[in-house]
């Protein structure tokens, strides 16, 4: 996990080895230093949630997909960040799921799909090499999971439908 958070840093903030040889007089690789010792920090969260997965999968199998998006979204919150960065603000092109962030905020998305992805690798992924829960709890999780969604876009459907009839009033 973290050698992901680390290569997704350095790959998203690349372009501040670009600022840093424009803007100074730091050579080209001096630049990508800046950058990799910033991903070095940065990629922490990503170590600490890969294992809490471990971690929770071992203790806690029935729930670890409920308790997992709460770490990340703990982490999001706790961890001191140059640029923070909210994984539900992905999601601002779907507007019928953005509309549940003016209730619970943008972390809540997160929640969502950090909840989604745990249910998806164990379903997946782990369900077939080691399977730590039976059959029933993976349909009563998927069904879980699925009656949130099925929440969530149905709140946003009503909540667009309401503004734009306020709009027009």
């Amino acid at each position: 996990c973290y050698l992901f958070g680390f290569s997704l840093i350095c790959f998203n903030y690349s372009w501040i080895s670009v600022s840093v040889t424009n803007f100074s007089n730091l050579p080209q690789i001096l630049a990508w230093a800046c950058v990799g010792g910033y991903a070095l920090i940065s990629a922490t969260p990503f170590w600490l949630l890969g294992y809490a997965v471990a971690l929770f999968r071992k203790h806690y199998s029935k729930v670890w997909i409920f308790l997992i998006p709460g770490v990340q979204v703990a982490l999001e919150q706790l961890w001191p960040d140059l640029f923070p960065y909210y994984h539900g603000a992905l999601m601002y092109r779907s507007l019928e799921i953005w509309q549940f962030a003016s209730i619970f905020g943008v972390t809540s998305i997160s929640y969502l799909i950090f909840l989604i992805n745990a249910l998806l690798s164990e379903i997946l992924i782990y369900h077939r090499r080691a399977p730590c829960l039976k059959p029933k709890s993976i349909y009563i999780q998927l069904g879980l999971c699925c009656l949130l969604m099925s929440g969530v876009v149905g709140f946003g459907f009503w909540r667009l439908q309401k503004l734009e009839s306020d709009f027009k009033n």
